[in-house]
């Protein structure tokens, strides 16, 4: 019996618990028809709900997301009890079976629990800083800050052409050749703080896609967020936490910020850490990326995505301070953009480098728009639509109607709705409603598909719409990595009653202090196409497996062991920071 250990909030329009067994070389198992099931009271032990458990997706029967195989391997059954909303602690039970783990039904705080956790694991993140209570249980020496020694050196490379970034002219081989050569002697002394990963300590400039959710929730519900405490050292001041959690993050890279406006793409070792090494204890060279205009542009979107925030919050002197180090660095993107598709290396440019590019250009030219209302990144944000994503759809659809162009508008409003339908058909043809799954698209690994609670554009739809079957959609999708799934297990570690427990956390690995809490791991997989055949990591799990690994359905092929990199690794902005997102979407809707 697989039952979400978040639980519930009273109003939520959809409440489901599953109910499957796949029996290894016994294969999957069919359940009788008519099955009852039921809540127990926790307090009680008294019955308060019952229903019938009804076929929710055949074990023979192909499903519509990731390849086009079965990815449970039995029968999947559902049990719904979405009508039952009285407050308390259940369980749920199938008679002759069993029961699932115990799980709250609240008013307020059950998704707002779930959002705090993730919210601190984020916090643990922080580079520059020591940890350790009252803030965090887990304990470690400030690390990477340059009080303490630690140089940073400038390196010529950008991350547009590394192979940690875009490596746009494929010229990098191993993802910090080209870092490495280009080394200078230059030191970056503000080189300090964001967000680092775990496995690698790195600060790259895509962490702040996490920053920019951040914001977005502010932006849905301010009087939500505004007194939400979360326990960190800003906690005293002026400022909502969630939105000092985010401005630790990107203030690295205004620091690093050149004078012309440039922004580097953020901070790298030389190599992967060294066996045993912490990260207050760095052995390789640190080097800071070059300037480059995707940089800059996912810089300047952020950026002004943060003063148009604190304009929001009323903070008009702080909010002077992002925006004109967003429009500087917005300037310098747009001179070297037409540098670069005009110069003569841009048809040695890869496809993804040409695609990705001019999508943050198109981002982040409405977010200056709609905090400048300055004519000209209008008139970008129009000219690049068609590289429109649905993050700049949602800013586009909700700008008063005086400062748009309303058939641009339209299109904006029809693109992102059409993929929210298109996500919510997606849910409903997999066996648990899971929405970051694509047809074709392998399950899992490095895209984190059973990780990430829902996709983050049925929320912008929902809100656009208020549309209940938006929310369903997340509700069902977020039930999975919520321990609905075949191993009644979290996969967000502290996160309900049985959880991962080895998260690829280098500096816990060496400390021997257990992973922080609210850490989301890629989790389950597609093993076919994450482990390499005749691999070191498929000989060690076949000698402890039955069957064969490769005979495992992808709904239960996760293995909660520290080096299975793309099992239990993890990025800030994914899987971790998109869980917050969702999570914080859900306790603080209306």
């Amino acid at each position: 019996v697989h039952v979400s250990q978040i639980g519930f909030r009273a109003d939520d329009p959809d409440k489901n618990a599953f109910l499957s067994v796949w029996m290894g070389n016994g294969g999957g198992y069919t359940y009788p028809e008519n099955m009852e099931f039921y809540l127990i009271d926790e307090k009680t032990n008294e019955k308060v709900f019952t229903g019938k458990v009804v076929l929710q997706w055949k074990g023979s029967v192909p499903e519509g997301v990731g390849s086009k195989i079965n990815h449970s391997g039995t029968d999947v059954m559902r049990l719904d009890f979405s009508g039952f909303n009285i407050p308390g602690r259940y369980r749920v039970c199938v008679e002759g079976i069993g029961c699932g783990y115990p799980f709250n039904i609240d008013q307020v705080s059950t998704w707002q629990l779930a959002f705090e956790l993730s919210m601190k694991g984020h916090f643990n993140h922080r580079s520059g800083i020591p940890m350790h209570p009252p803030y965090t249980d887990f304990v470690r020496p400030r690390s990477f800050h340059p009080a303490d020694g630690i140089k940073v050196y400038q390196s010529t490379c950008s991350l547009l052409n590394s192979g940690n970034g875009l490596n746009a002219l494929g010229t990098d081989k191993d993802n910090f050749g080209n870092l490495v050569a280009g080394k200078t002697d230059e030191l970056v002394p503000e080189a300090w703080g964001g967000t680092m990963d775990a496995g690698d300590w790195d600060r790259r400039i895509n962490h702040l896609y996490t920053p920019r959710h951040y914001l977005e929730l502010i932006e849905l519900n301010p009087d939500y967020f505004r007194d939400l405490c979360l326990y960190i050292p800003e906690s005293d001041n002026d400022l909502p936490d969630i939105l000092d959690e985010a401005i630790y993050g990107i203030d690295i890279y205004r620091r690093m910020q050149l004078p012309d406006g440039g922004i580097r793409g953020g901070v790298e070792s030389a190599e992967h850490p060294a066996e045993g090494t912490t990260s207050w204890q760095e052995v390789n060279t640190i080097l800071a990326y070059a300037p480059d205009h995707w940089s800059s542009y996912i810089y300047a979107g952020v950026a002004a995505r943060t003063a148009t925030v604190l304009k929001l919050l009323n903070k008009p002197e702080k909010a002077i301070i992002w925006e004109e180090s967003a429009i500087k660095a917005m300037e310098w993107a747009e001179v070297e953009y037409e540098k670069w598709i005009s110069g003569p290396d841009y048809v040695k440019v890869r496809q993804r480098a040409k695609r990705t590019v001019p999508v943050e250009r198109n981002l982040a030219a409405v977010e200056l728009y709609r905090l400048t209302q300055d004519k000209q990144w209008h008139q970008v944000y129009l000219s690049t639509q068609e590289h429109s994503r649905n993050d700049a759809s949602f800013i586009y659809a909700r700008l008063d109607p005086s400062l748009v162009d309303r058939k641009a508008q339209k299109i904006a409003v029809d693109k992102l709705m059409n993929e929210a339908d298109q996500i919510v058909e997606w849910s409903a043809d997999n066996a648990f409603g899971i929405s970051t799954g694509r047809p074709g698209r392998p399950l899992g690994g490095w895209s984190s598909t059973y990780t990430i609670p829902a996709s983050p554009t049925l929320v912008q739809a929902h809100y656009l719409s208020g549309d209940s079957r938006y929310l369903k959609t997340i509700l069902r999708s977020a039930l999975y990595s919520a321990g609905a799934n075949p191993m009644n297990l979290c996969l967000t570690t502290g996160l309900g009653e049985n959880y991962v427990k080895n998260a690829l956390h280098e500096d816990t690995r060496h400390t021997g202090q257990p992973a922080p809490l609210g850490i989301s791991v890629f989790g389950p997989s597609e093993l076919a196409h994450n482990v390499q055949q005749g691999s070191n990591l498929e000989i060690k799990l076949n000698a402890e497996c039955t069957p064969n690994i490769s005979k495992w359905p992808t709904a239960e092929s996760y293995f909660d062991i520290f080096w299975f990199v793309s099992q239990n690794e993890y990025v800030i902005d994914r899987p971790l920071g998109q869980a917050a997102y969702i999570w914080g979407y859900l306790a603080s809707r209306e």
